[in-house]
């Protein structure tokens, strides 16, 4: 999302919304423009446990701290933001 200028902001936005309409149970994001995802995930669910990560080594250490059997994560990220280094961490 980071090619969509002006509209960014609000994407990122939606998305949280739309995640937290679908029952997520965490939502984990890495750097300043993700920070957006959190903002609509609590406008939908207040208490819904978010964390904004600086960058993807301790996003990856986060979701090793919380994840536990059967849990499904969905790595949503540009390749400039280089998430595969999430994924990579997990395995």
């Amino acid at each position: 999302m980071l090619e969509l200028g002006d509209f960014s902001r609000q994407a990122h936005f939606d998305v949280g919304v739309y995640a937290a309409g679908a029952g997520v149970d965490a939502v984990v994001t890495v750097g300043e423009r993700a920070r957006e995802i959190i903002s609509g995930v609590r406008s939908v669910r207040p208490d819904a446990a978010c964390y904004a990560c600086e960058d993807n080594e301790e996003a990856a250490a986060k979701l090793k701290a919380i994840l536990t059997g059967g849990d499904i994560v969905l790595i949503k990220g540009s390749r400039a933001m280089k998430t595969d280094q999430i994924v990579k961490a997990l395995l």
